[in-house]
Protein backbone atom coordinates (compact mmCIF):
# COMPACT_ATOMS: atom_id res chain seq x y z
CA UNK A 1 0.00 0.00 0.00
CA UNK A 2 2.82 2.40 0.92
CA UNK A 3 4.53 1.49 -2.34
CA UNK A 4 1.41 2.43 -4.33
CA UNK A 5 0.92 5.73 -2.49
CA UNK A 6 4.62 6.54 -2.94
CA UNK A 7 4.23 5.84 -6.63
CA UNK A 8 1.24 8.20 -6.82
CA UNK A 9 3.12 11.00 -5.07
CA UNK A 10 6.19 10.54 -7.28
CA UNK A 11 4.14 10.60 -10.46
CA UNK A 12 2.26 13.69 -9.29
CA UNK A 13 5.44 15.63 -8.68
CA UNK A 14 7.35 14.55 -11.78
CA UNK A 15 4.80 14.27 -14.54
CA UNK A 16 1.44 15.31 -13.18
CA UNK A 17 -0.03 11.83 -13.82
CA UNK A 18 0.11 12.44 -17.55
CA UNK A 19 2.65 10.15 -19.18
CA UNK A 20 4.87 7.68 -17.34
CA UNK A 21 8.51 7.16 -18.20
CA UNK A 22 8.88 4.51 -20.90
CA UNK A 23 5.12 4.19 -21.44
CA UNK A 24 5.22 4.52 -25.22
CA UNK A 25 2.91 1.76 -26.46
CA UNK A 26 -0.12 3.25 -24.73
CA UNK A 27 0.62 6.50 -26.56
CA UNK A 28 0.50 4.61 -29.84
CA UNK A 29 -3.24 4.06 -29.24
CA UNK A 30 -4.95 7.35 -30.04
CA UNK A 31 -7.50 7.08 -27.25
CA UNK A 32 -4.75 6.74 -24.67
CA UNK A 33 -2.49 9.30 -26.31
CA UNK A 34 -5.27 11.86 -26.19
CA UNK A 35 -6.38 10.65 -22.72
CA UNK A 36 -9.98 10.40 -23.96
CA UNK A 37 -10.97 8.04 -21.11
CA UNK A 38 -9.70 10.51 -18.55
CA UNK A 39 -7.57 8.00 -16.62
CA UNK A 40 -4.46 9.02 -14.75
CA UNK A 41 -2.04 6.18 -15.57
CA UNK A 42 -0.03 4.72 -12.71
CA UNK A 43 2.61 2.09 -13.39
CA UNK A 44 3.03 -0.45 -10.58
CA UNK A 45 4.03 -4.10 -10.12
CA UNK A 46 1.70 -4.53 -7.11
CA UNK A 47 -1.94 -3.65 -6.38
CA UNK A 48 -3.90 -4.42 -3.22
CA UNK A 49 -7.62 -4.00 -2.66
CA UNK A 50 -7.26 -1.91 0.50
CA UNK A 51 -6.46 1.15 -1.58
CA UNK A 52 -9.19 3.75 -1.03
CA UNK A 53 -10.56 6.73 -2.86
CA UNK A 54 -9.22 8.87 -0.02
CA UNK A 55 -5.73 7.73 -1.03
CA UNK A 56 -6.49 8.55 -4.64
CA UNK A 57 -8.39 11.77 -3.96
CA UNK A 58 -10.54 12.61 -6.98
CA UNK A 59 -10.43 11.41 -10.55
CA UNK A 60 -10.17 8.18 -12.51
CA UNK A 61 -7.10 5.97 -12.35
CA UNK A 62 -5.55 3.19 -14.39
CA UNK A 63 -3.03 0.92 -12.62
CA UNK A 64 -0.93 -1.17 -15.00
CA UNK A 65 2.44 -2.85 -15.45
CA UNK A 66 2.90 -2.36 -19.19
CA UNK A 67 1.01 -5.57 -19.95
CA UNK A 68 2.88 -7.73 -17.44
CA UNK A 69 1.32 -9.48 -14.45
CA UNK A 70 0.66 -7.45 -11.29
CA UNK A 71 1.01 -8.99 -7.84
CA UNK A 72 -2.31 -8.67 -5.99
CA UNK A 73 -4.65 -10.07 -3.33
CA UNK A 74 -7.65 -10.67 -5.59
CA UNK A 75 -7.44 -14.46 -5.63
CA UNK A 76 -8.05 -16.86 -2.79
CA UNK A 77 -4.68 -18.42 -1.98
CA UNK A 78 -3.80 -21.12 -4.50
CA UNK A 79 -7.00 -20.52 -6.48
CA UNK A 80 -5.94 -18.30 -9.37
CA UNK A 81 -6.35 -21.14 -11.94
CA UNK A 82 -3.52 -19.66 -13.99
CA UNK A 83 -5.04 -16.17 -14.25
CA UNK A 84 -3.04 -12.98 -13.68
CA UNK A 85 -4.05 -9.40 -12.93
CA UNK A 86 -2.81 -6.99 -15.63
CA UNK A 87 -4.73 -3.77 -14.92
CA UNK A 88 -7.17 -2.06 -12.54
CA UNK A 89 -9.29 0.99 -13.28
CA UNK A 90 -11.03 3.05 -10.60
CA UNK A 91 -13.67 5.59 -11.54
CA UNK A 92 -16.79 7.13 -10.05
CA UNK A 93 -20.37 7.80 -11.02
CA UNK A 94 -23.02 9.73 -9.11
CA UNK A 95 -23.67 6.84 -6.70
CA UNK A 96 -20.59 4.67 -6.44
CA UNK A 97 -16.88 4.18 -6.92
CA UNK A 98 -16.38 1.55 -9.62
CA UNK A 99 -13.32 -0.68 -9.50
CA UNK A 100 -12.62 -2.91 -12.50
CA UNK A 101 -9.93 -5.60 -12.47
CA UNK A 102 -8.60 -7.16 -15.70
CA UNK A 103 -7.21 -10.71 -15.78
CA UNK A 104 -5.61 -12.92 -18.44
CA UNK A 105 -4.58 -16.60 -18.43
CA UNK A 106 -1.01 -15.88 -19.59
CA UNK A 107 1.97 -14.06 -18.10
CA UNK A 108 1.74 -10.94 -20.22
CA UNK A 109 0.24 -9.23 -23.24
CA UNK A 110 1.45 -6.30 -25.31
CA UNK A 111 0.69 -2.81 -24.07
CA UNK A 112 -1.30 -2.17 -27.22
CA UNK A 113 -3.44 -5.27 -26.60
CA UNK A 114 -4.00 -4.17 -23.00
CA UNK A 115 -5.03 -0.70 -24.12
CA UNK A 116 -7.49 -2.14 -26.64
CA UNK A 117 -8.87 -4.55 -24.03
CA UNK A 118 -9.63 -1.76 -21.59
CA UNK A 119 -11.18 0.43 -24.26
CA UNK A 120 -13.47 -2.39 -25.38
CA UNK A 121 -14.47 -3.58 -21.90
CA UNK A 122 -15.35 -0.05 -20.80
CA UNK A 123 -18.39 -0.41 -23.07
CA UNK A 124 -19.64 -3.43 -21.07
CA UNK A 125 -21.89 -1.67 -18.58
CA UNK A 126 -23.87 -4.74 -17.54
CA UNK A 127 -25.36 -3.35 -14.32
CA UNK A 128 -26.46 0.13 -13.35
CA UNK A 129 -25.96 1.54 -9.86
CA UNK A 130 -29.57 2.42 -9.09
CA UNK A 131 -30.80 1.47 -5.62
CA UNK A 132 -33.48 -1.22 -5.35
CA UNK A 133 -35.52 1.20 -3.24
CA UNK A 134 -34.33 4.74 -2.85
CA UNK A 135 -35.10 5.16 0.84
CA UNK A 136 -34.15 1.73 2.21
CA UNK A 137 -30.65 1.10 0.91
CA UNK A 138 -27.27 2.76 1.11
CA UNK A 139 -25.51 3.61 -2.13
CA UNK A 140 -24.13 0.46 -3.77
CA UNK A 141 -20.68 -1.03 -3.61
CA UNK A 142 -19.70 -1.81 -7.22
CA UNK A 143 -16.98 -4.23 -8.31
CA UNK A 144 -16.30 -5.31 -11.89
CA UNK A 145 -14.07 -8.11 -13.15
CA UNK A 146 -12.98 -8.95 -16.67
CA UNK A 147 -11.24 -12.17 -17.73
CA UNK A 148 -9.73 -12.88 -21.15
CA UNK A 149 -8.69 -16.43 -22.04
CA UNK A 150 -6.13 -17.29 -24.70
CA UNK A 151 -5.01 -20.39 -26.57
CA UNK A 152 -1.55 -19.76 -28.03
CA UNK A 153 -1.79 -16.08 -29.00
CA UNK A 154 -5.46 -16.29 -29.99
CA UNK A 155 -8.14 -14.77 -27.77
CA UNK A 156 -10.72 -17.49 -27.21
CA UNK A 157 -13.30 -15.64 -25.12
CA UNK A 158 -13.79 -12.93 -22.54
CA UNK A 159 -16.11 -12.61 -19.56
CA UNK A 160 -17.10 -9.45 -17.69
CA UNK A 161 -18.95 -9.60 -14.37
CA UNK A 162 -20.44 -6.73 -12.37
CA UNK A 163 -21.17 -7.14 -8.66
CA UNK A 164 -23.51 -4.55 -7.12
CA UNK A 165 -24.04 -4.88 -3.37
CA UNK A 166 -26.75 -2.92 -1.57
CA UNK A 167 -26.88 -2.77 2.23
CA UNK A 168 -30.15 -2.07 4.02
CA UNK A 169 -29.97 1.20 5.89
CA UNK A 170 -29.71 0.53 9.63
CA UNK A 171 -29.71 -2.80 11.46
CA UNK A 172 -32.31 -5.56 11.37
CA UNK A 173 -33.52 -8.33 13.67
CA UNK A 174 -33.05 -11.89 12.43
CA UNK A 175 -34.09 -15.01 14.39
CA UNK A 176 -34.76 -12.76 17.40
CA UNK A 177 -31.17 -11.47 17.30
CA UNK A 178 -30.48 -7.80 16.74
CA UNK A 179 -27.83 -5.78 14.94
CA UNK A 180 -27.59 -7.80 11.74
CA UNK A 181 -26.98 -6.19 8.35
CA UNK A 182 -29.00 -7.13 5.29
CA UNK A 183 -27.26 -7.25 1.91
CA UNK A 184 -28.69 -7.69 -1.57
CA UNK A 185 -25.90 -8.77 -3.92
CA UNK A 186 -26.73 -8.64 -7.62
CA UNK A 187 -24.45 -9.94 -10.33
CA UNK A 188 -24.57 -9.63 -14.10
CA UNK A 189 -22.19 -11.35 -16.49
CA UNK A 190 -21.58 -11.12 -20.21
CA UNK A 191 -19.54 -13.94 -21.78
CA UNK A 192 -18.50 -13.62 -25.43
CA UNK A 193 -16.48 -16.00 -27.59
CA UNK A 194 -13.81 -14.73 -29.98
CA UNK A 195 -11.74 -17.46 -31.66
CA UNK A 196 -13.73 -20.14 -29.82
CA UNK A 197 -16.56 -21.31 -32.02
CA UNK A 198 -19.06 -22.18 -29.29
CA UNK A 199 -19.73 -21.63 -25.62
CA UNK A 200 -20.88 -24.97 -24.22
CA UNK A 201 -21.87 -23.74 -20.73
CA UNK A 202 -21.12 -21.31 -17.92
CA UNK A 203 -20.87 -22.20 -14.23
CA UNK A 204 -21.15 -19.50 -11.56
CA UNK A 205 -20.69 -19.74 -7.80
CA UNK A 206 -21.35 -17.00 -5.22
CA UNK A 207 -20.08 -18.32 -1.87
CA UNK A 208 -20.81 -16.39 1.36
CA UNK A 209 -19.93 -19.20 3.80
CA UNK A 210 -18.03 -17.11 6.32
CA UNK A 211 -18.48 -16.89 10.11
CA UNK A 212 -21.28 -14.54 11.15
CA UNK A 213 -22.78 -14.59 7.63
CA UNK A 214 -25.84 -16.46 6.39
CA UNK A 215 -27.29 -16.95 2.93
CA UNK A 216 -30.99 -16.17 3.18
CA UNK A 217 -32.08 -16.39 -0.46
CA UNK A 218 -30.66 -16.98 -3.92
CA UNK A 219 -31.98 -16.62 -7.43
CA UNK A 220 -32.73 -18.30 -9.76
CA UNK A 221 -34.07 -21.04 -7.50
CA UNK A 222 -35.00 -23.79 -9.96
CA UNK A 223 -33.94 -25.40 -13.20
CA UNK A 224 -35.91 -24.84 -16.35
CA UNK A 225 -35.56 -24.85 -20.11
CA UNK A 226 -36.00 -21.53 -21.83
CA UNK A 227 -36.87 -18.18 -20.33
CA UNK A 228 -37.14 -17.84 -16.57
CA UNK A 229 -38.87 -15.06 -14.72
CA UNK A 230 -37.99 -14.73 -11.08
CA UNK A 231 -38.19 -12.39 -8.13
CA UNK A 232 -35.71 -12.08 -5.29
CA UNK A 233 -38.00 -11.87 -2.27
CA UNK A 234 -35.96 -13.31 0.59
CA UNK A 235 -38.14 -14.12 3.57
CA UNK A 236 -40.69 -11.52 2.67
CA UNK A 237 -38.45 -8.57 3.45
CA UNK A 238 -37.15 -5.97 0.99
CA UNK A 239 -37.92 -7.79 -2.29
CA UNK A 240 -36.02 -6.97 -5.45
CA UNK A 241 -37.73 -7.60 -8.76
CA UNK A 242 -35.42 -8.82 -11.49
CA UNK A 243 -36.43 -8.76 -15.12
CA UNK A 244 -36.90 -11.81 -17.31
CA UNK A 245 -33.68 -13.79 -17.28
CA UNK A 246 -31.66 -12.69 -20.32
CA UNK A 247 -30.41 -14.97 -23.02
CA UNK A 248 -33.12 -17.65 -22.70
CA UNK A 249 -30.61 -20.06 -21.20
CA UNK A 250 -31.46 -23.27 -19.46
CA UNK A 251 -30.40 -23.37 -15.82
CA UNK A 252 -29.32 -26.10 -13.45
CA UNK A 253 -29.52 -24.91 -9.85
CA UNK A 254 -26.95 -26.43 -7.46
CA UNK A 255 -27.22 -23.85 -4.66
CA UNK A 256 -27.25 -24.66 -0.95
CA UNK A 257 -28.77 -22.37 1.66
CA UNK A 258 -27.38 -24.68 4.36
CA UNK A 259 -23.81 -24.31 3.07
CA UNK A 260 -24.35 -20.61 2.17
CA UNK A 261 -23.56 -20.57 -1.51
CA UNK A 262 -25.40 -19.95 -4.74
CA UNK A 263 -24.26 -22.15 -7.62
CA UNK A 264 -25.66 -22.52 -11.12
CA UNK A 265 -24.89 -24.01 -14.51
CA UNK A 266 -26.20 -22.07 -17.51
CA UNK A 267 -26.40 -23.71 -20.91
CA UNK A 268 -28.22 -23.55 -24.22
CA UNK A 269 -30.15 -26.78 -24.72
CA UNK A 270 -31.38 -26.41 -28.29
CA UNK A 271 -28.31 -24.95 -30.01
CA UNK A 272 -24.87 -23.57 -29.23
CA UNK A 273 -24.21 -19.85 -29.03
CA UNK A 274 -21.32 -17.40 -28.76
CA UNK A 275 -22.80 -15.12 -26.10
CA UNK A 276 -24.15 -15.73 -22.58
CA UNK A 277 -25.90 -13.17 -20.38
CA UNK A 278 -26.61 -14.22 -16.78
CA UNK A 279 -27.86 -12.49 -13.61
CA UNK A 280 -27.67 -14.70 -10.50
CA UNK A 281 -28.14 -12.94 -7.16
CA UNK A 282 -28.05 -13.63 -3.42
CA UNK A 283 -29.35 -12.10 -0.21
CA UNK A 284 -27.11 -12.30 2.84
CA UNK A 285 -27.28 -11.29 6.47
CA UNK A 286 -24.04 -10.42 8.23
CA UNK A 287 -23.10 -9.61 11.80
CA UNK A 288 -20.29 -7.45 10.45
CA UNK A 289 -21.21 -4.26 8.61
CA UNK A 290 -19.23 -5.67 5.68
CA UNK A 291 -19.98 -8.85 3.77
CA UNK A 292 -17.51 -11.23 2.12
CA UNK A 293 -18.12 -13.01 -1.17
CA UNK A 294 -16.07 -15.63 -3.03
CA UNK A 295 -16.90 -15.41 -6.73
CA UNK A 296 -15.92 -17.93 -9.39
CA UNK A 297 -16.92 -18.88 -12.93
CA UNK A 298 -15.95 -21.53 -15.41
CA UNK A 299 -16.88 -22.08 -19.04
CA UNK A 300 -16.48 -24.92 -21.51
CA UNK A 301 -15.26 -23.57 -24.86
CA UNK A 302 -15.12 -25.36 -28.19
CA UNK A 303 -12.28 -24.24 -30.48
CA UNK A 304 -10.24 -25.57 -33.41
CA UNK A 305 -6.68 -26.73 -32.72
CA UNK A 306 -4.96 -25.85 -35.98
CA UNK A 307 -1.75 -27.64 -34.93
CA UNK A 308 -3.44 -31.03 -34.49
CA UNK A 309 -6.29 -30.43 -36.96
CA UNK A 310 -8.95 -31.21 -34.36
CA UNK A 311 -11.70 -29.60 -32.32
CA UNK A 312 -11.08 -29.16 -28.59
CA UNK A 313 -13.60 -28.67 -25.79
CA UNK A 314 -11.71 -27.19 -22.84
CA UNK A 315 -12.72 -25.80 -19.45
CA UNK A 316 -11.53 -22.29 -18.60
CA UNK A 317 -11.81 -20.95 -15.05
CA UNK A 318 -11.71 -17.51 -13.48
CA UNK A 319 -10.20 -18.64 -10.19
CA UNK A 320 -11.76 -17.72 -6.83
CA UNK A 321 -12.02 -13.97 -6.40
CA UNK A 322 -12.19 -12.79 -2.77
CA UNK A 323 -14.47 -9.75 -2.51
CA UNK A 324 -15.00 -7.53 0.52
CA UNK A 325 -18.18 -5.50 0.14
CA UNK A 326 -18.67 -2.54 2.41
CA UNK A 327 -16.67 0.39 3.68
CA UNK A 328 -12.93 -0.04 3.58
Amino acid sequence: MKKILSTIITITILVGFCVLSGNTSFASTDNFKNNELGYEKIETSEFYQNITTADLKNGAYLFHNNGKAIKSDYFKEGKSEGNHLVAVTISKDSRANIETAYFINKDSISEETLARMILERELYTVLGTEKPKDDEYDDPVVKRYSWTWYWKDLELAHLTTSINAFKKTGNIIFNDKQNYHWWNIKSASLLNSSYAKDIMNQNTEMDVSKDEQKLVEYEPIYSDEGTITFKLGGIGIFPISISEHPGKLSIKNMSSAYSSYGKWEFYERSSLTNEYKTEPSVQVISKDSNVYLDLSHSTLLNYYDYENYSWNAEDFKTGNIVIKLGKK
